[in-house]
């Protein structure tokens, strides 16, 4: 191969190996980015990670559909100034931009953990127990109570 075509070749193979990264960061949701990250203890250029406090992101359930925050006696006015100041404060890593990718992908997994909490189950309630139910009719503690003890009894 001349020197022109080992040029072609490299090029070619780069080009190959930067699309494959692409078209996998193309097939993940923003919800999983999100979780990545947050998992990790050296995003942002932190020391721990998110879920080192907020293990399977517990005690954010509610947290996507807040406007208002108060963290550490401090209050924000959003989520994504609440995930920056955590970032700050808690990951001691550093601020990133309200509009970045990675805080869009922050704030969709931090919204998706409210839908995995069940709404309560409304409706009707379930029929009584029917005939039946329950002990049966001779088990301990139904029916008469057992004679009294007779002459003697606990000497």
């Amino acid at each position: 191969m001349n020197g022109k075509g080992k040029k072609m070749a490299l090029a070619a193979a780069l080009m190959m190996g930067l699309a494959i990264p692409a078209a996998l960061v193309a097939q993940t949701t923003a919800e999983e980015r999100g979780r990545v990250l947050f998992e990790n203890p050296q995003a942002f250029g932190g020391q721990m990670s998110c879920n080192a406090c907020h293990p399977g992101g517990q005690g954010l359930e509610r947290s996507g559909t807040k406007s208002n925050f108060r963290i550490m006696g401090q209050r924000q006015a959003s989520l994504a100034e609440a995930v920056n100041f955590c970032i700050i404060n808690a990951n001691k890593g550093e601020a990133i931009a309200e509009d970045s990718q990675e805080m869009q992908d922050m704030i969709a997994y931090i919204k998706s953990l409210g839908e995995k909490t069940p709404a309560p189950a409304y409706g009707t309630p379930p029929p009584a127990p029917g005939p039946g139910y329950g002990a049966p009719p001779r088990a301990p503690g139904y029916g008469p109570p057992p004679p009294a003890p007779g002459p003697g009894y606990g000497r």
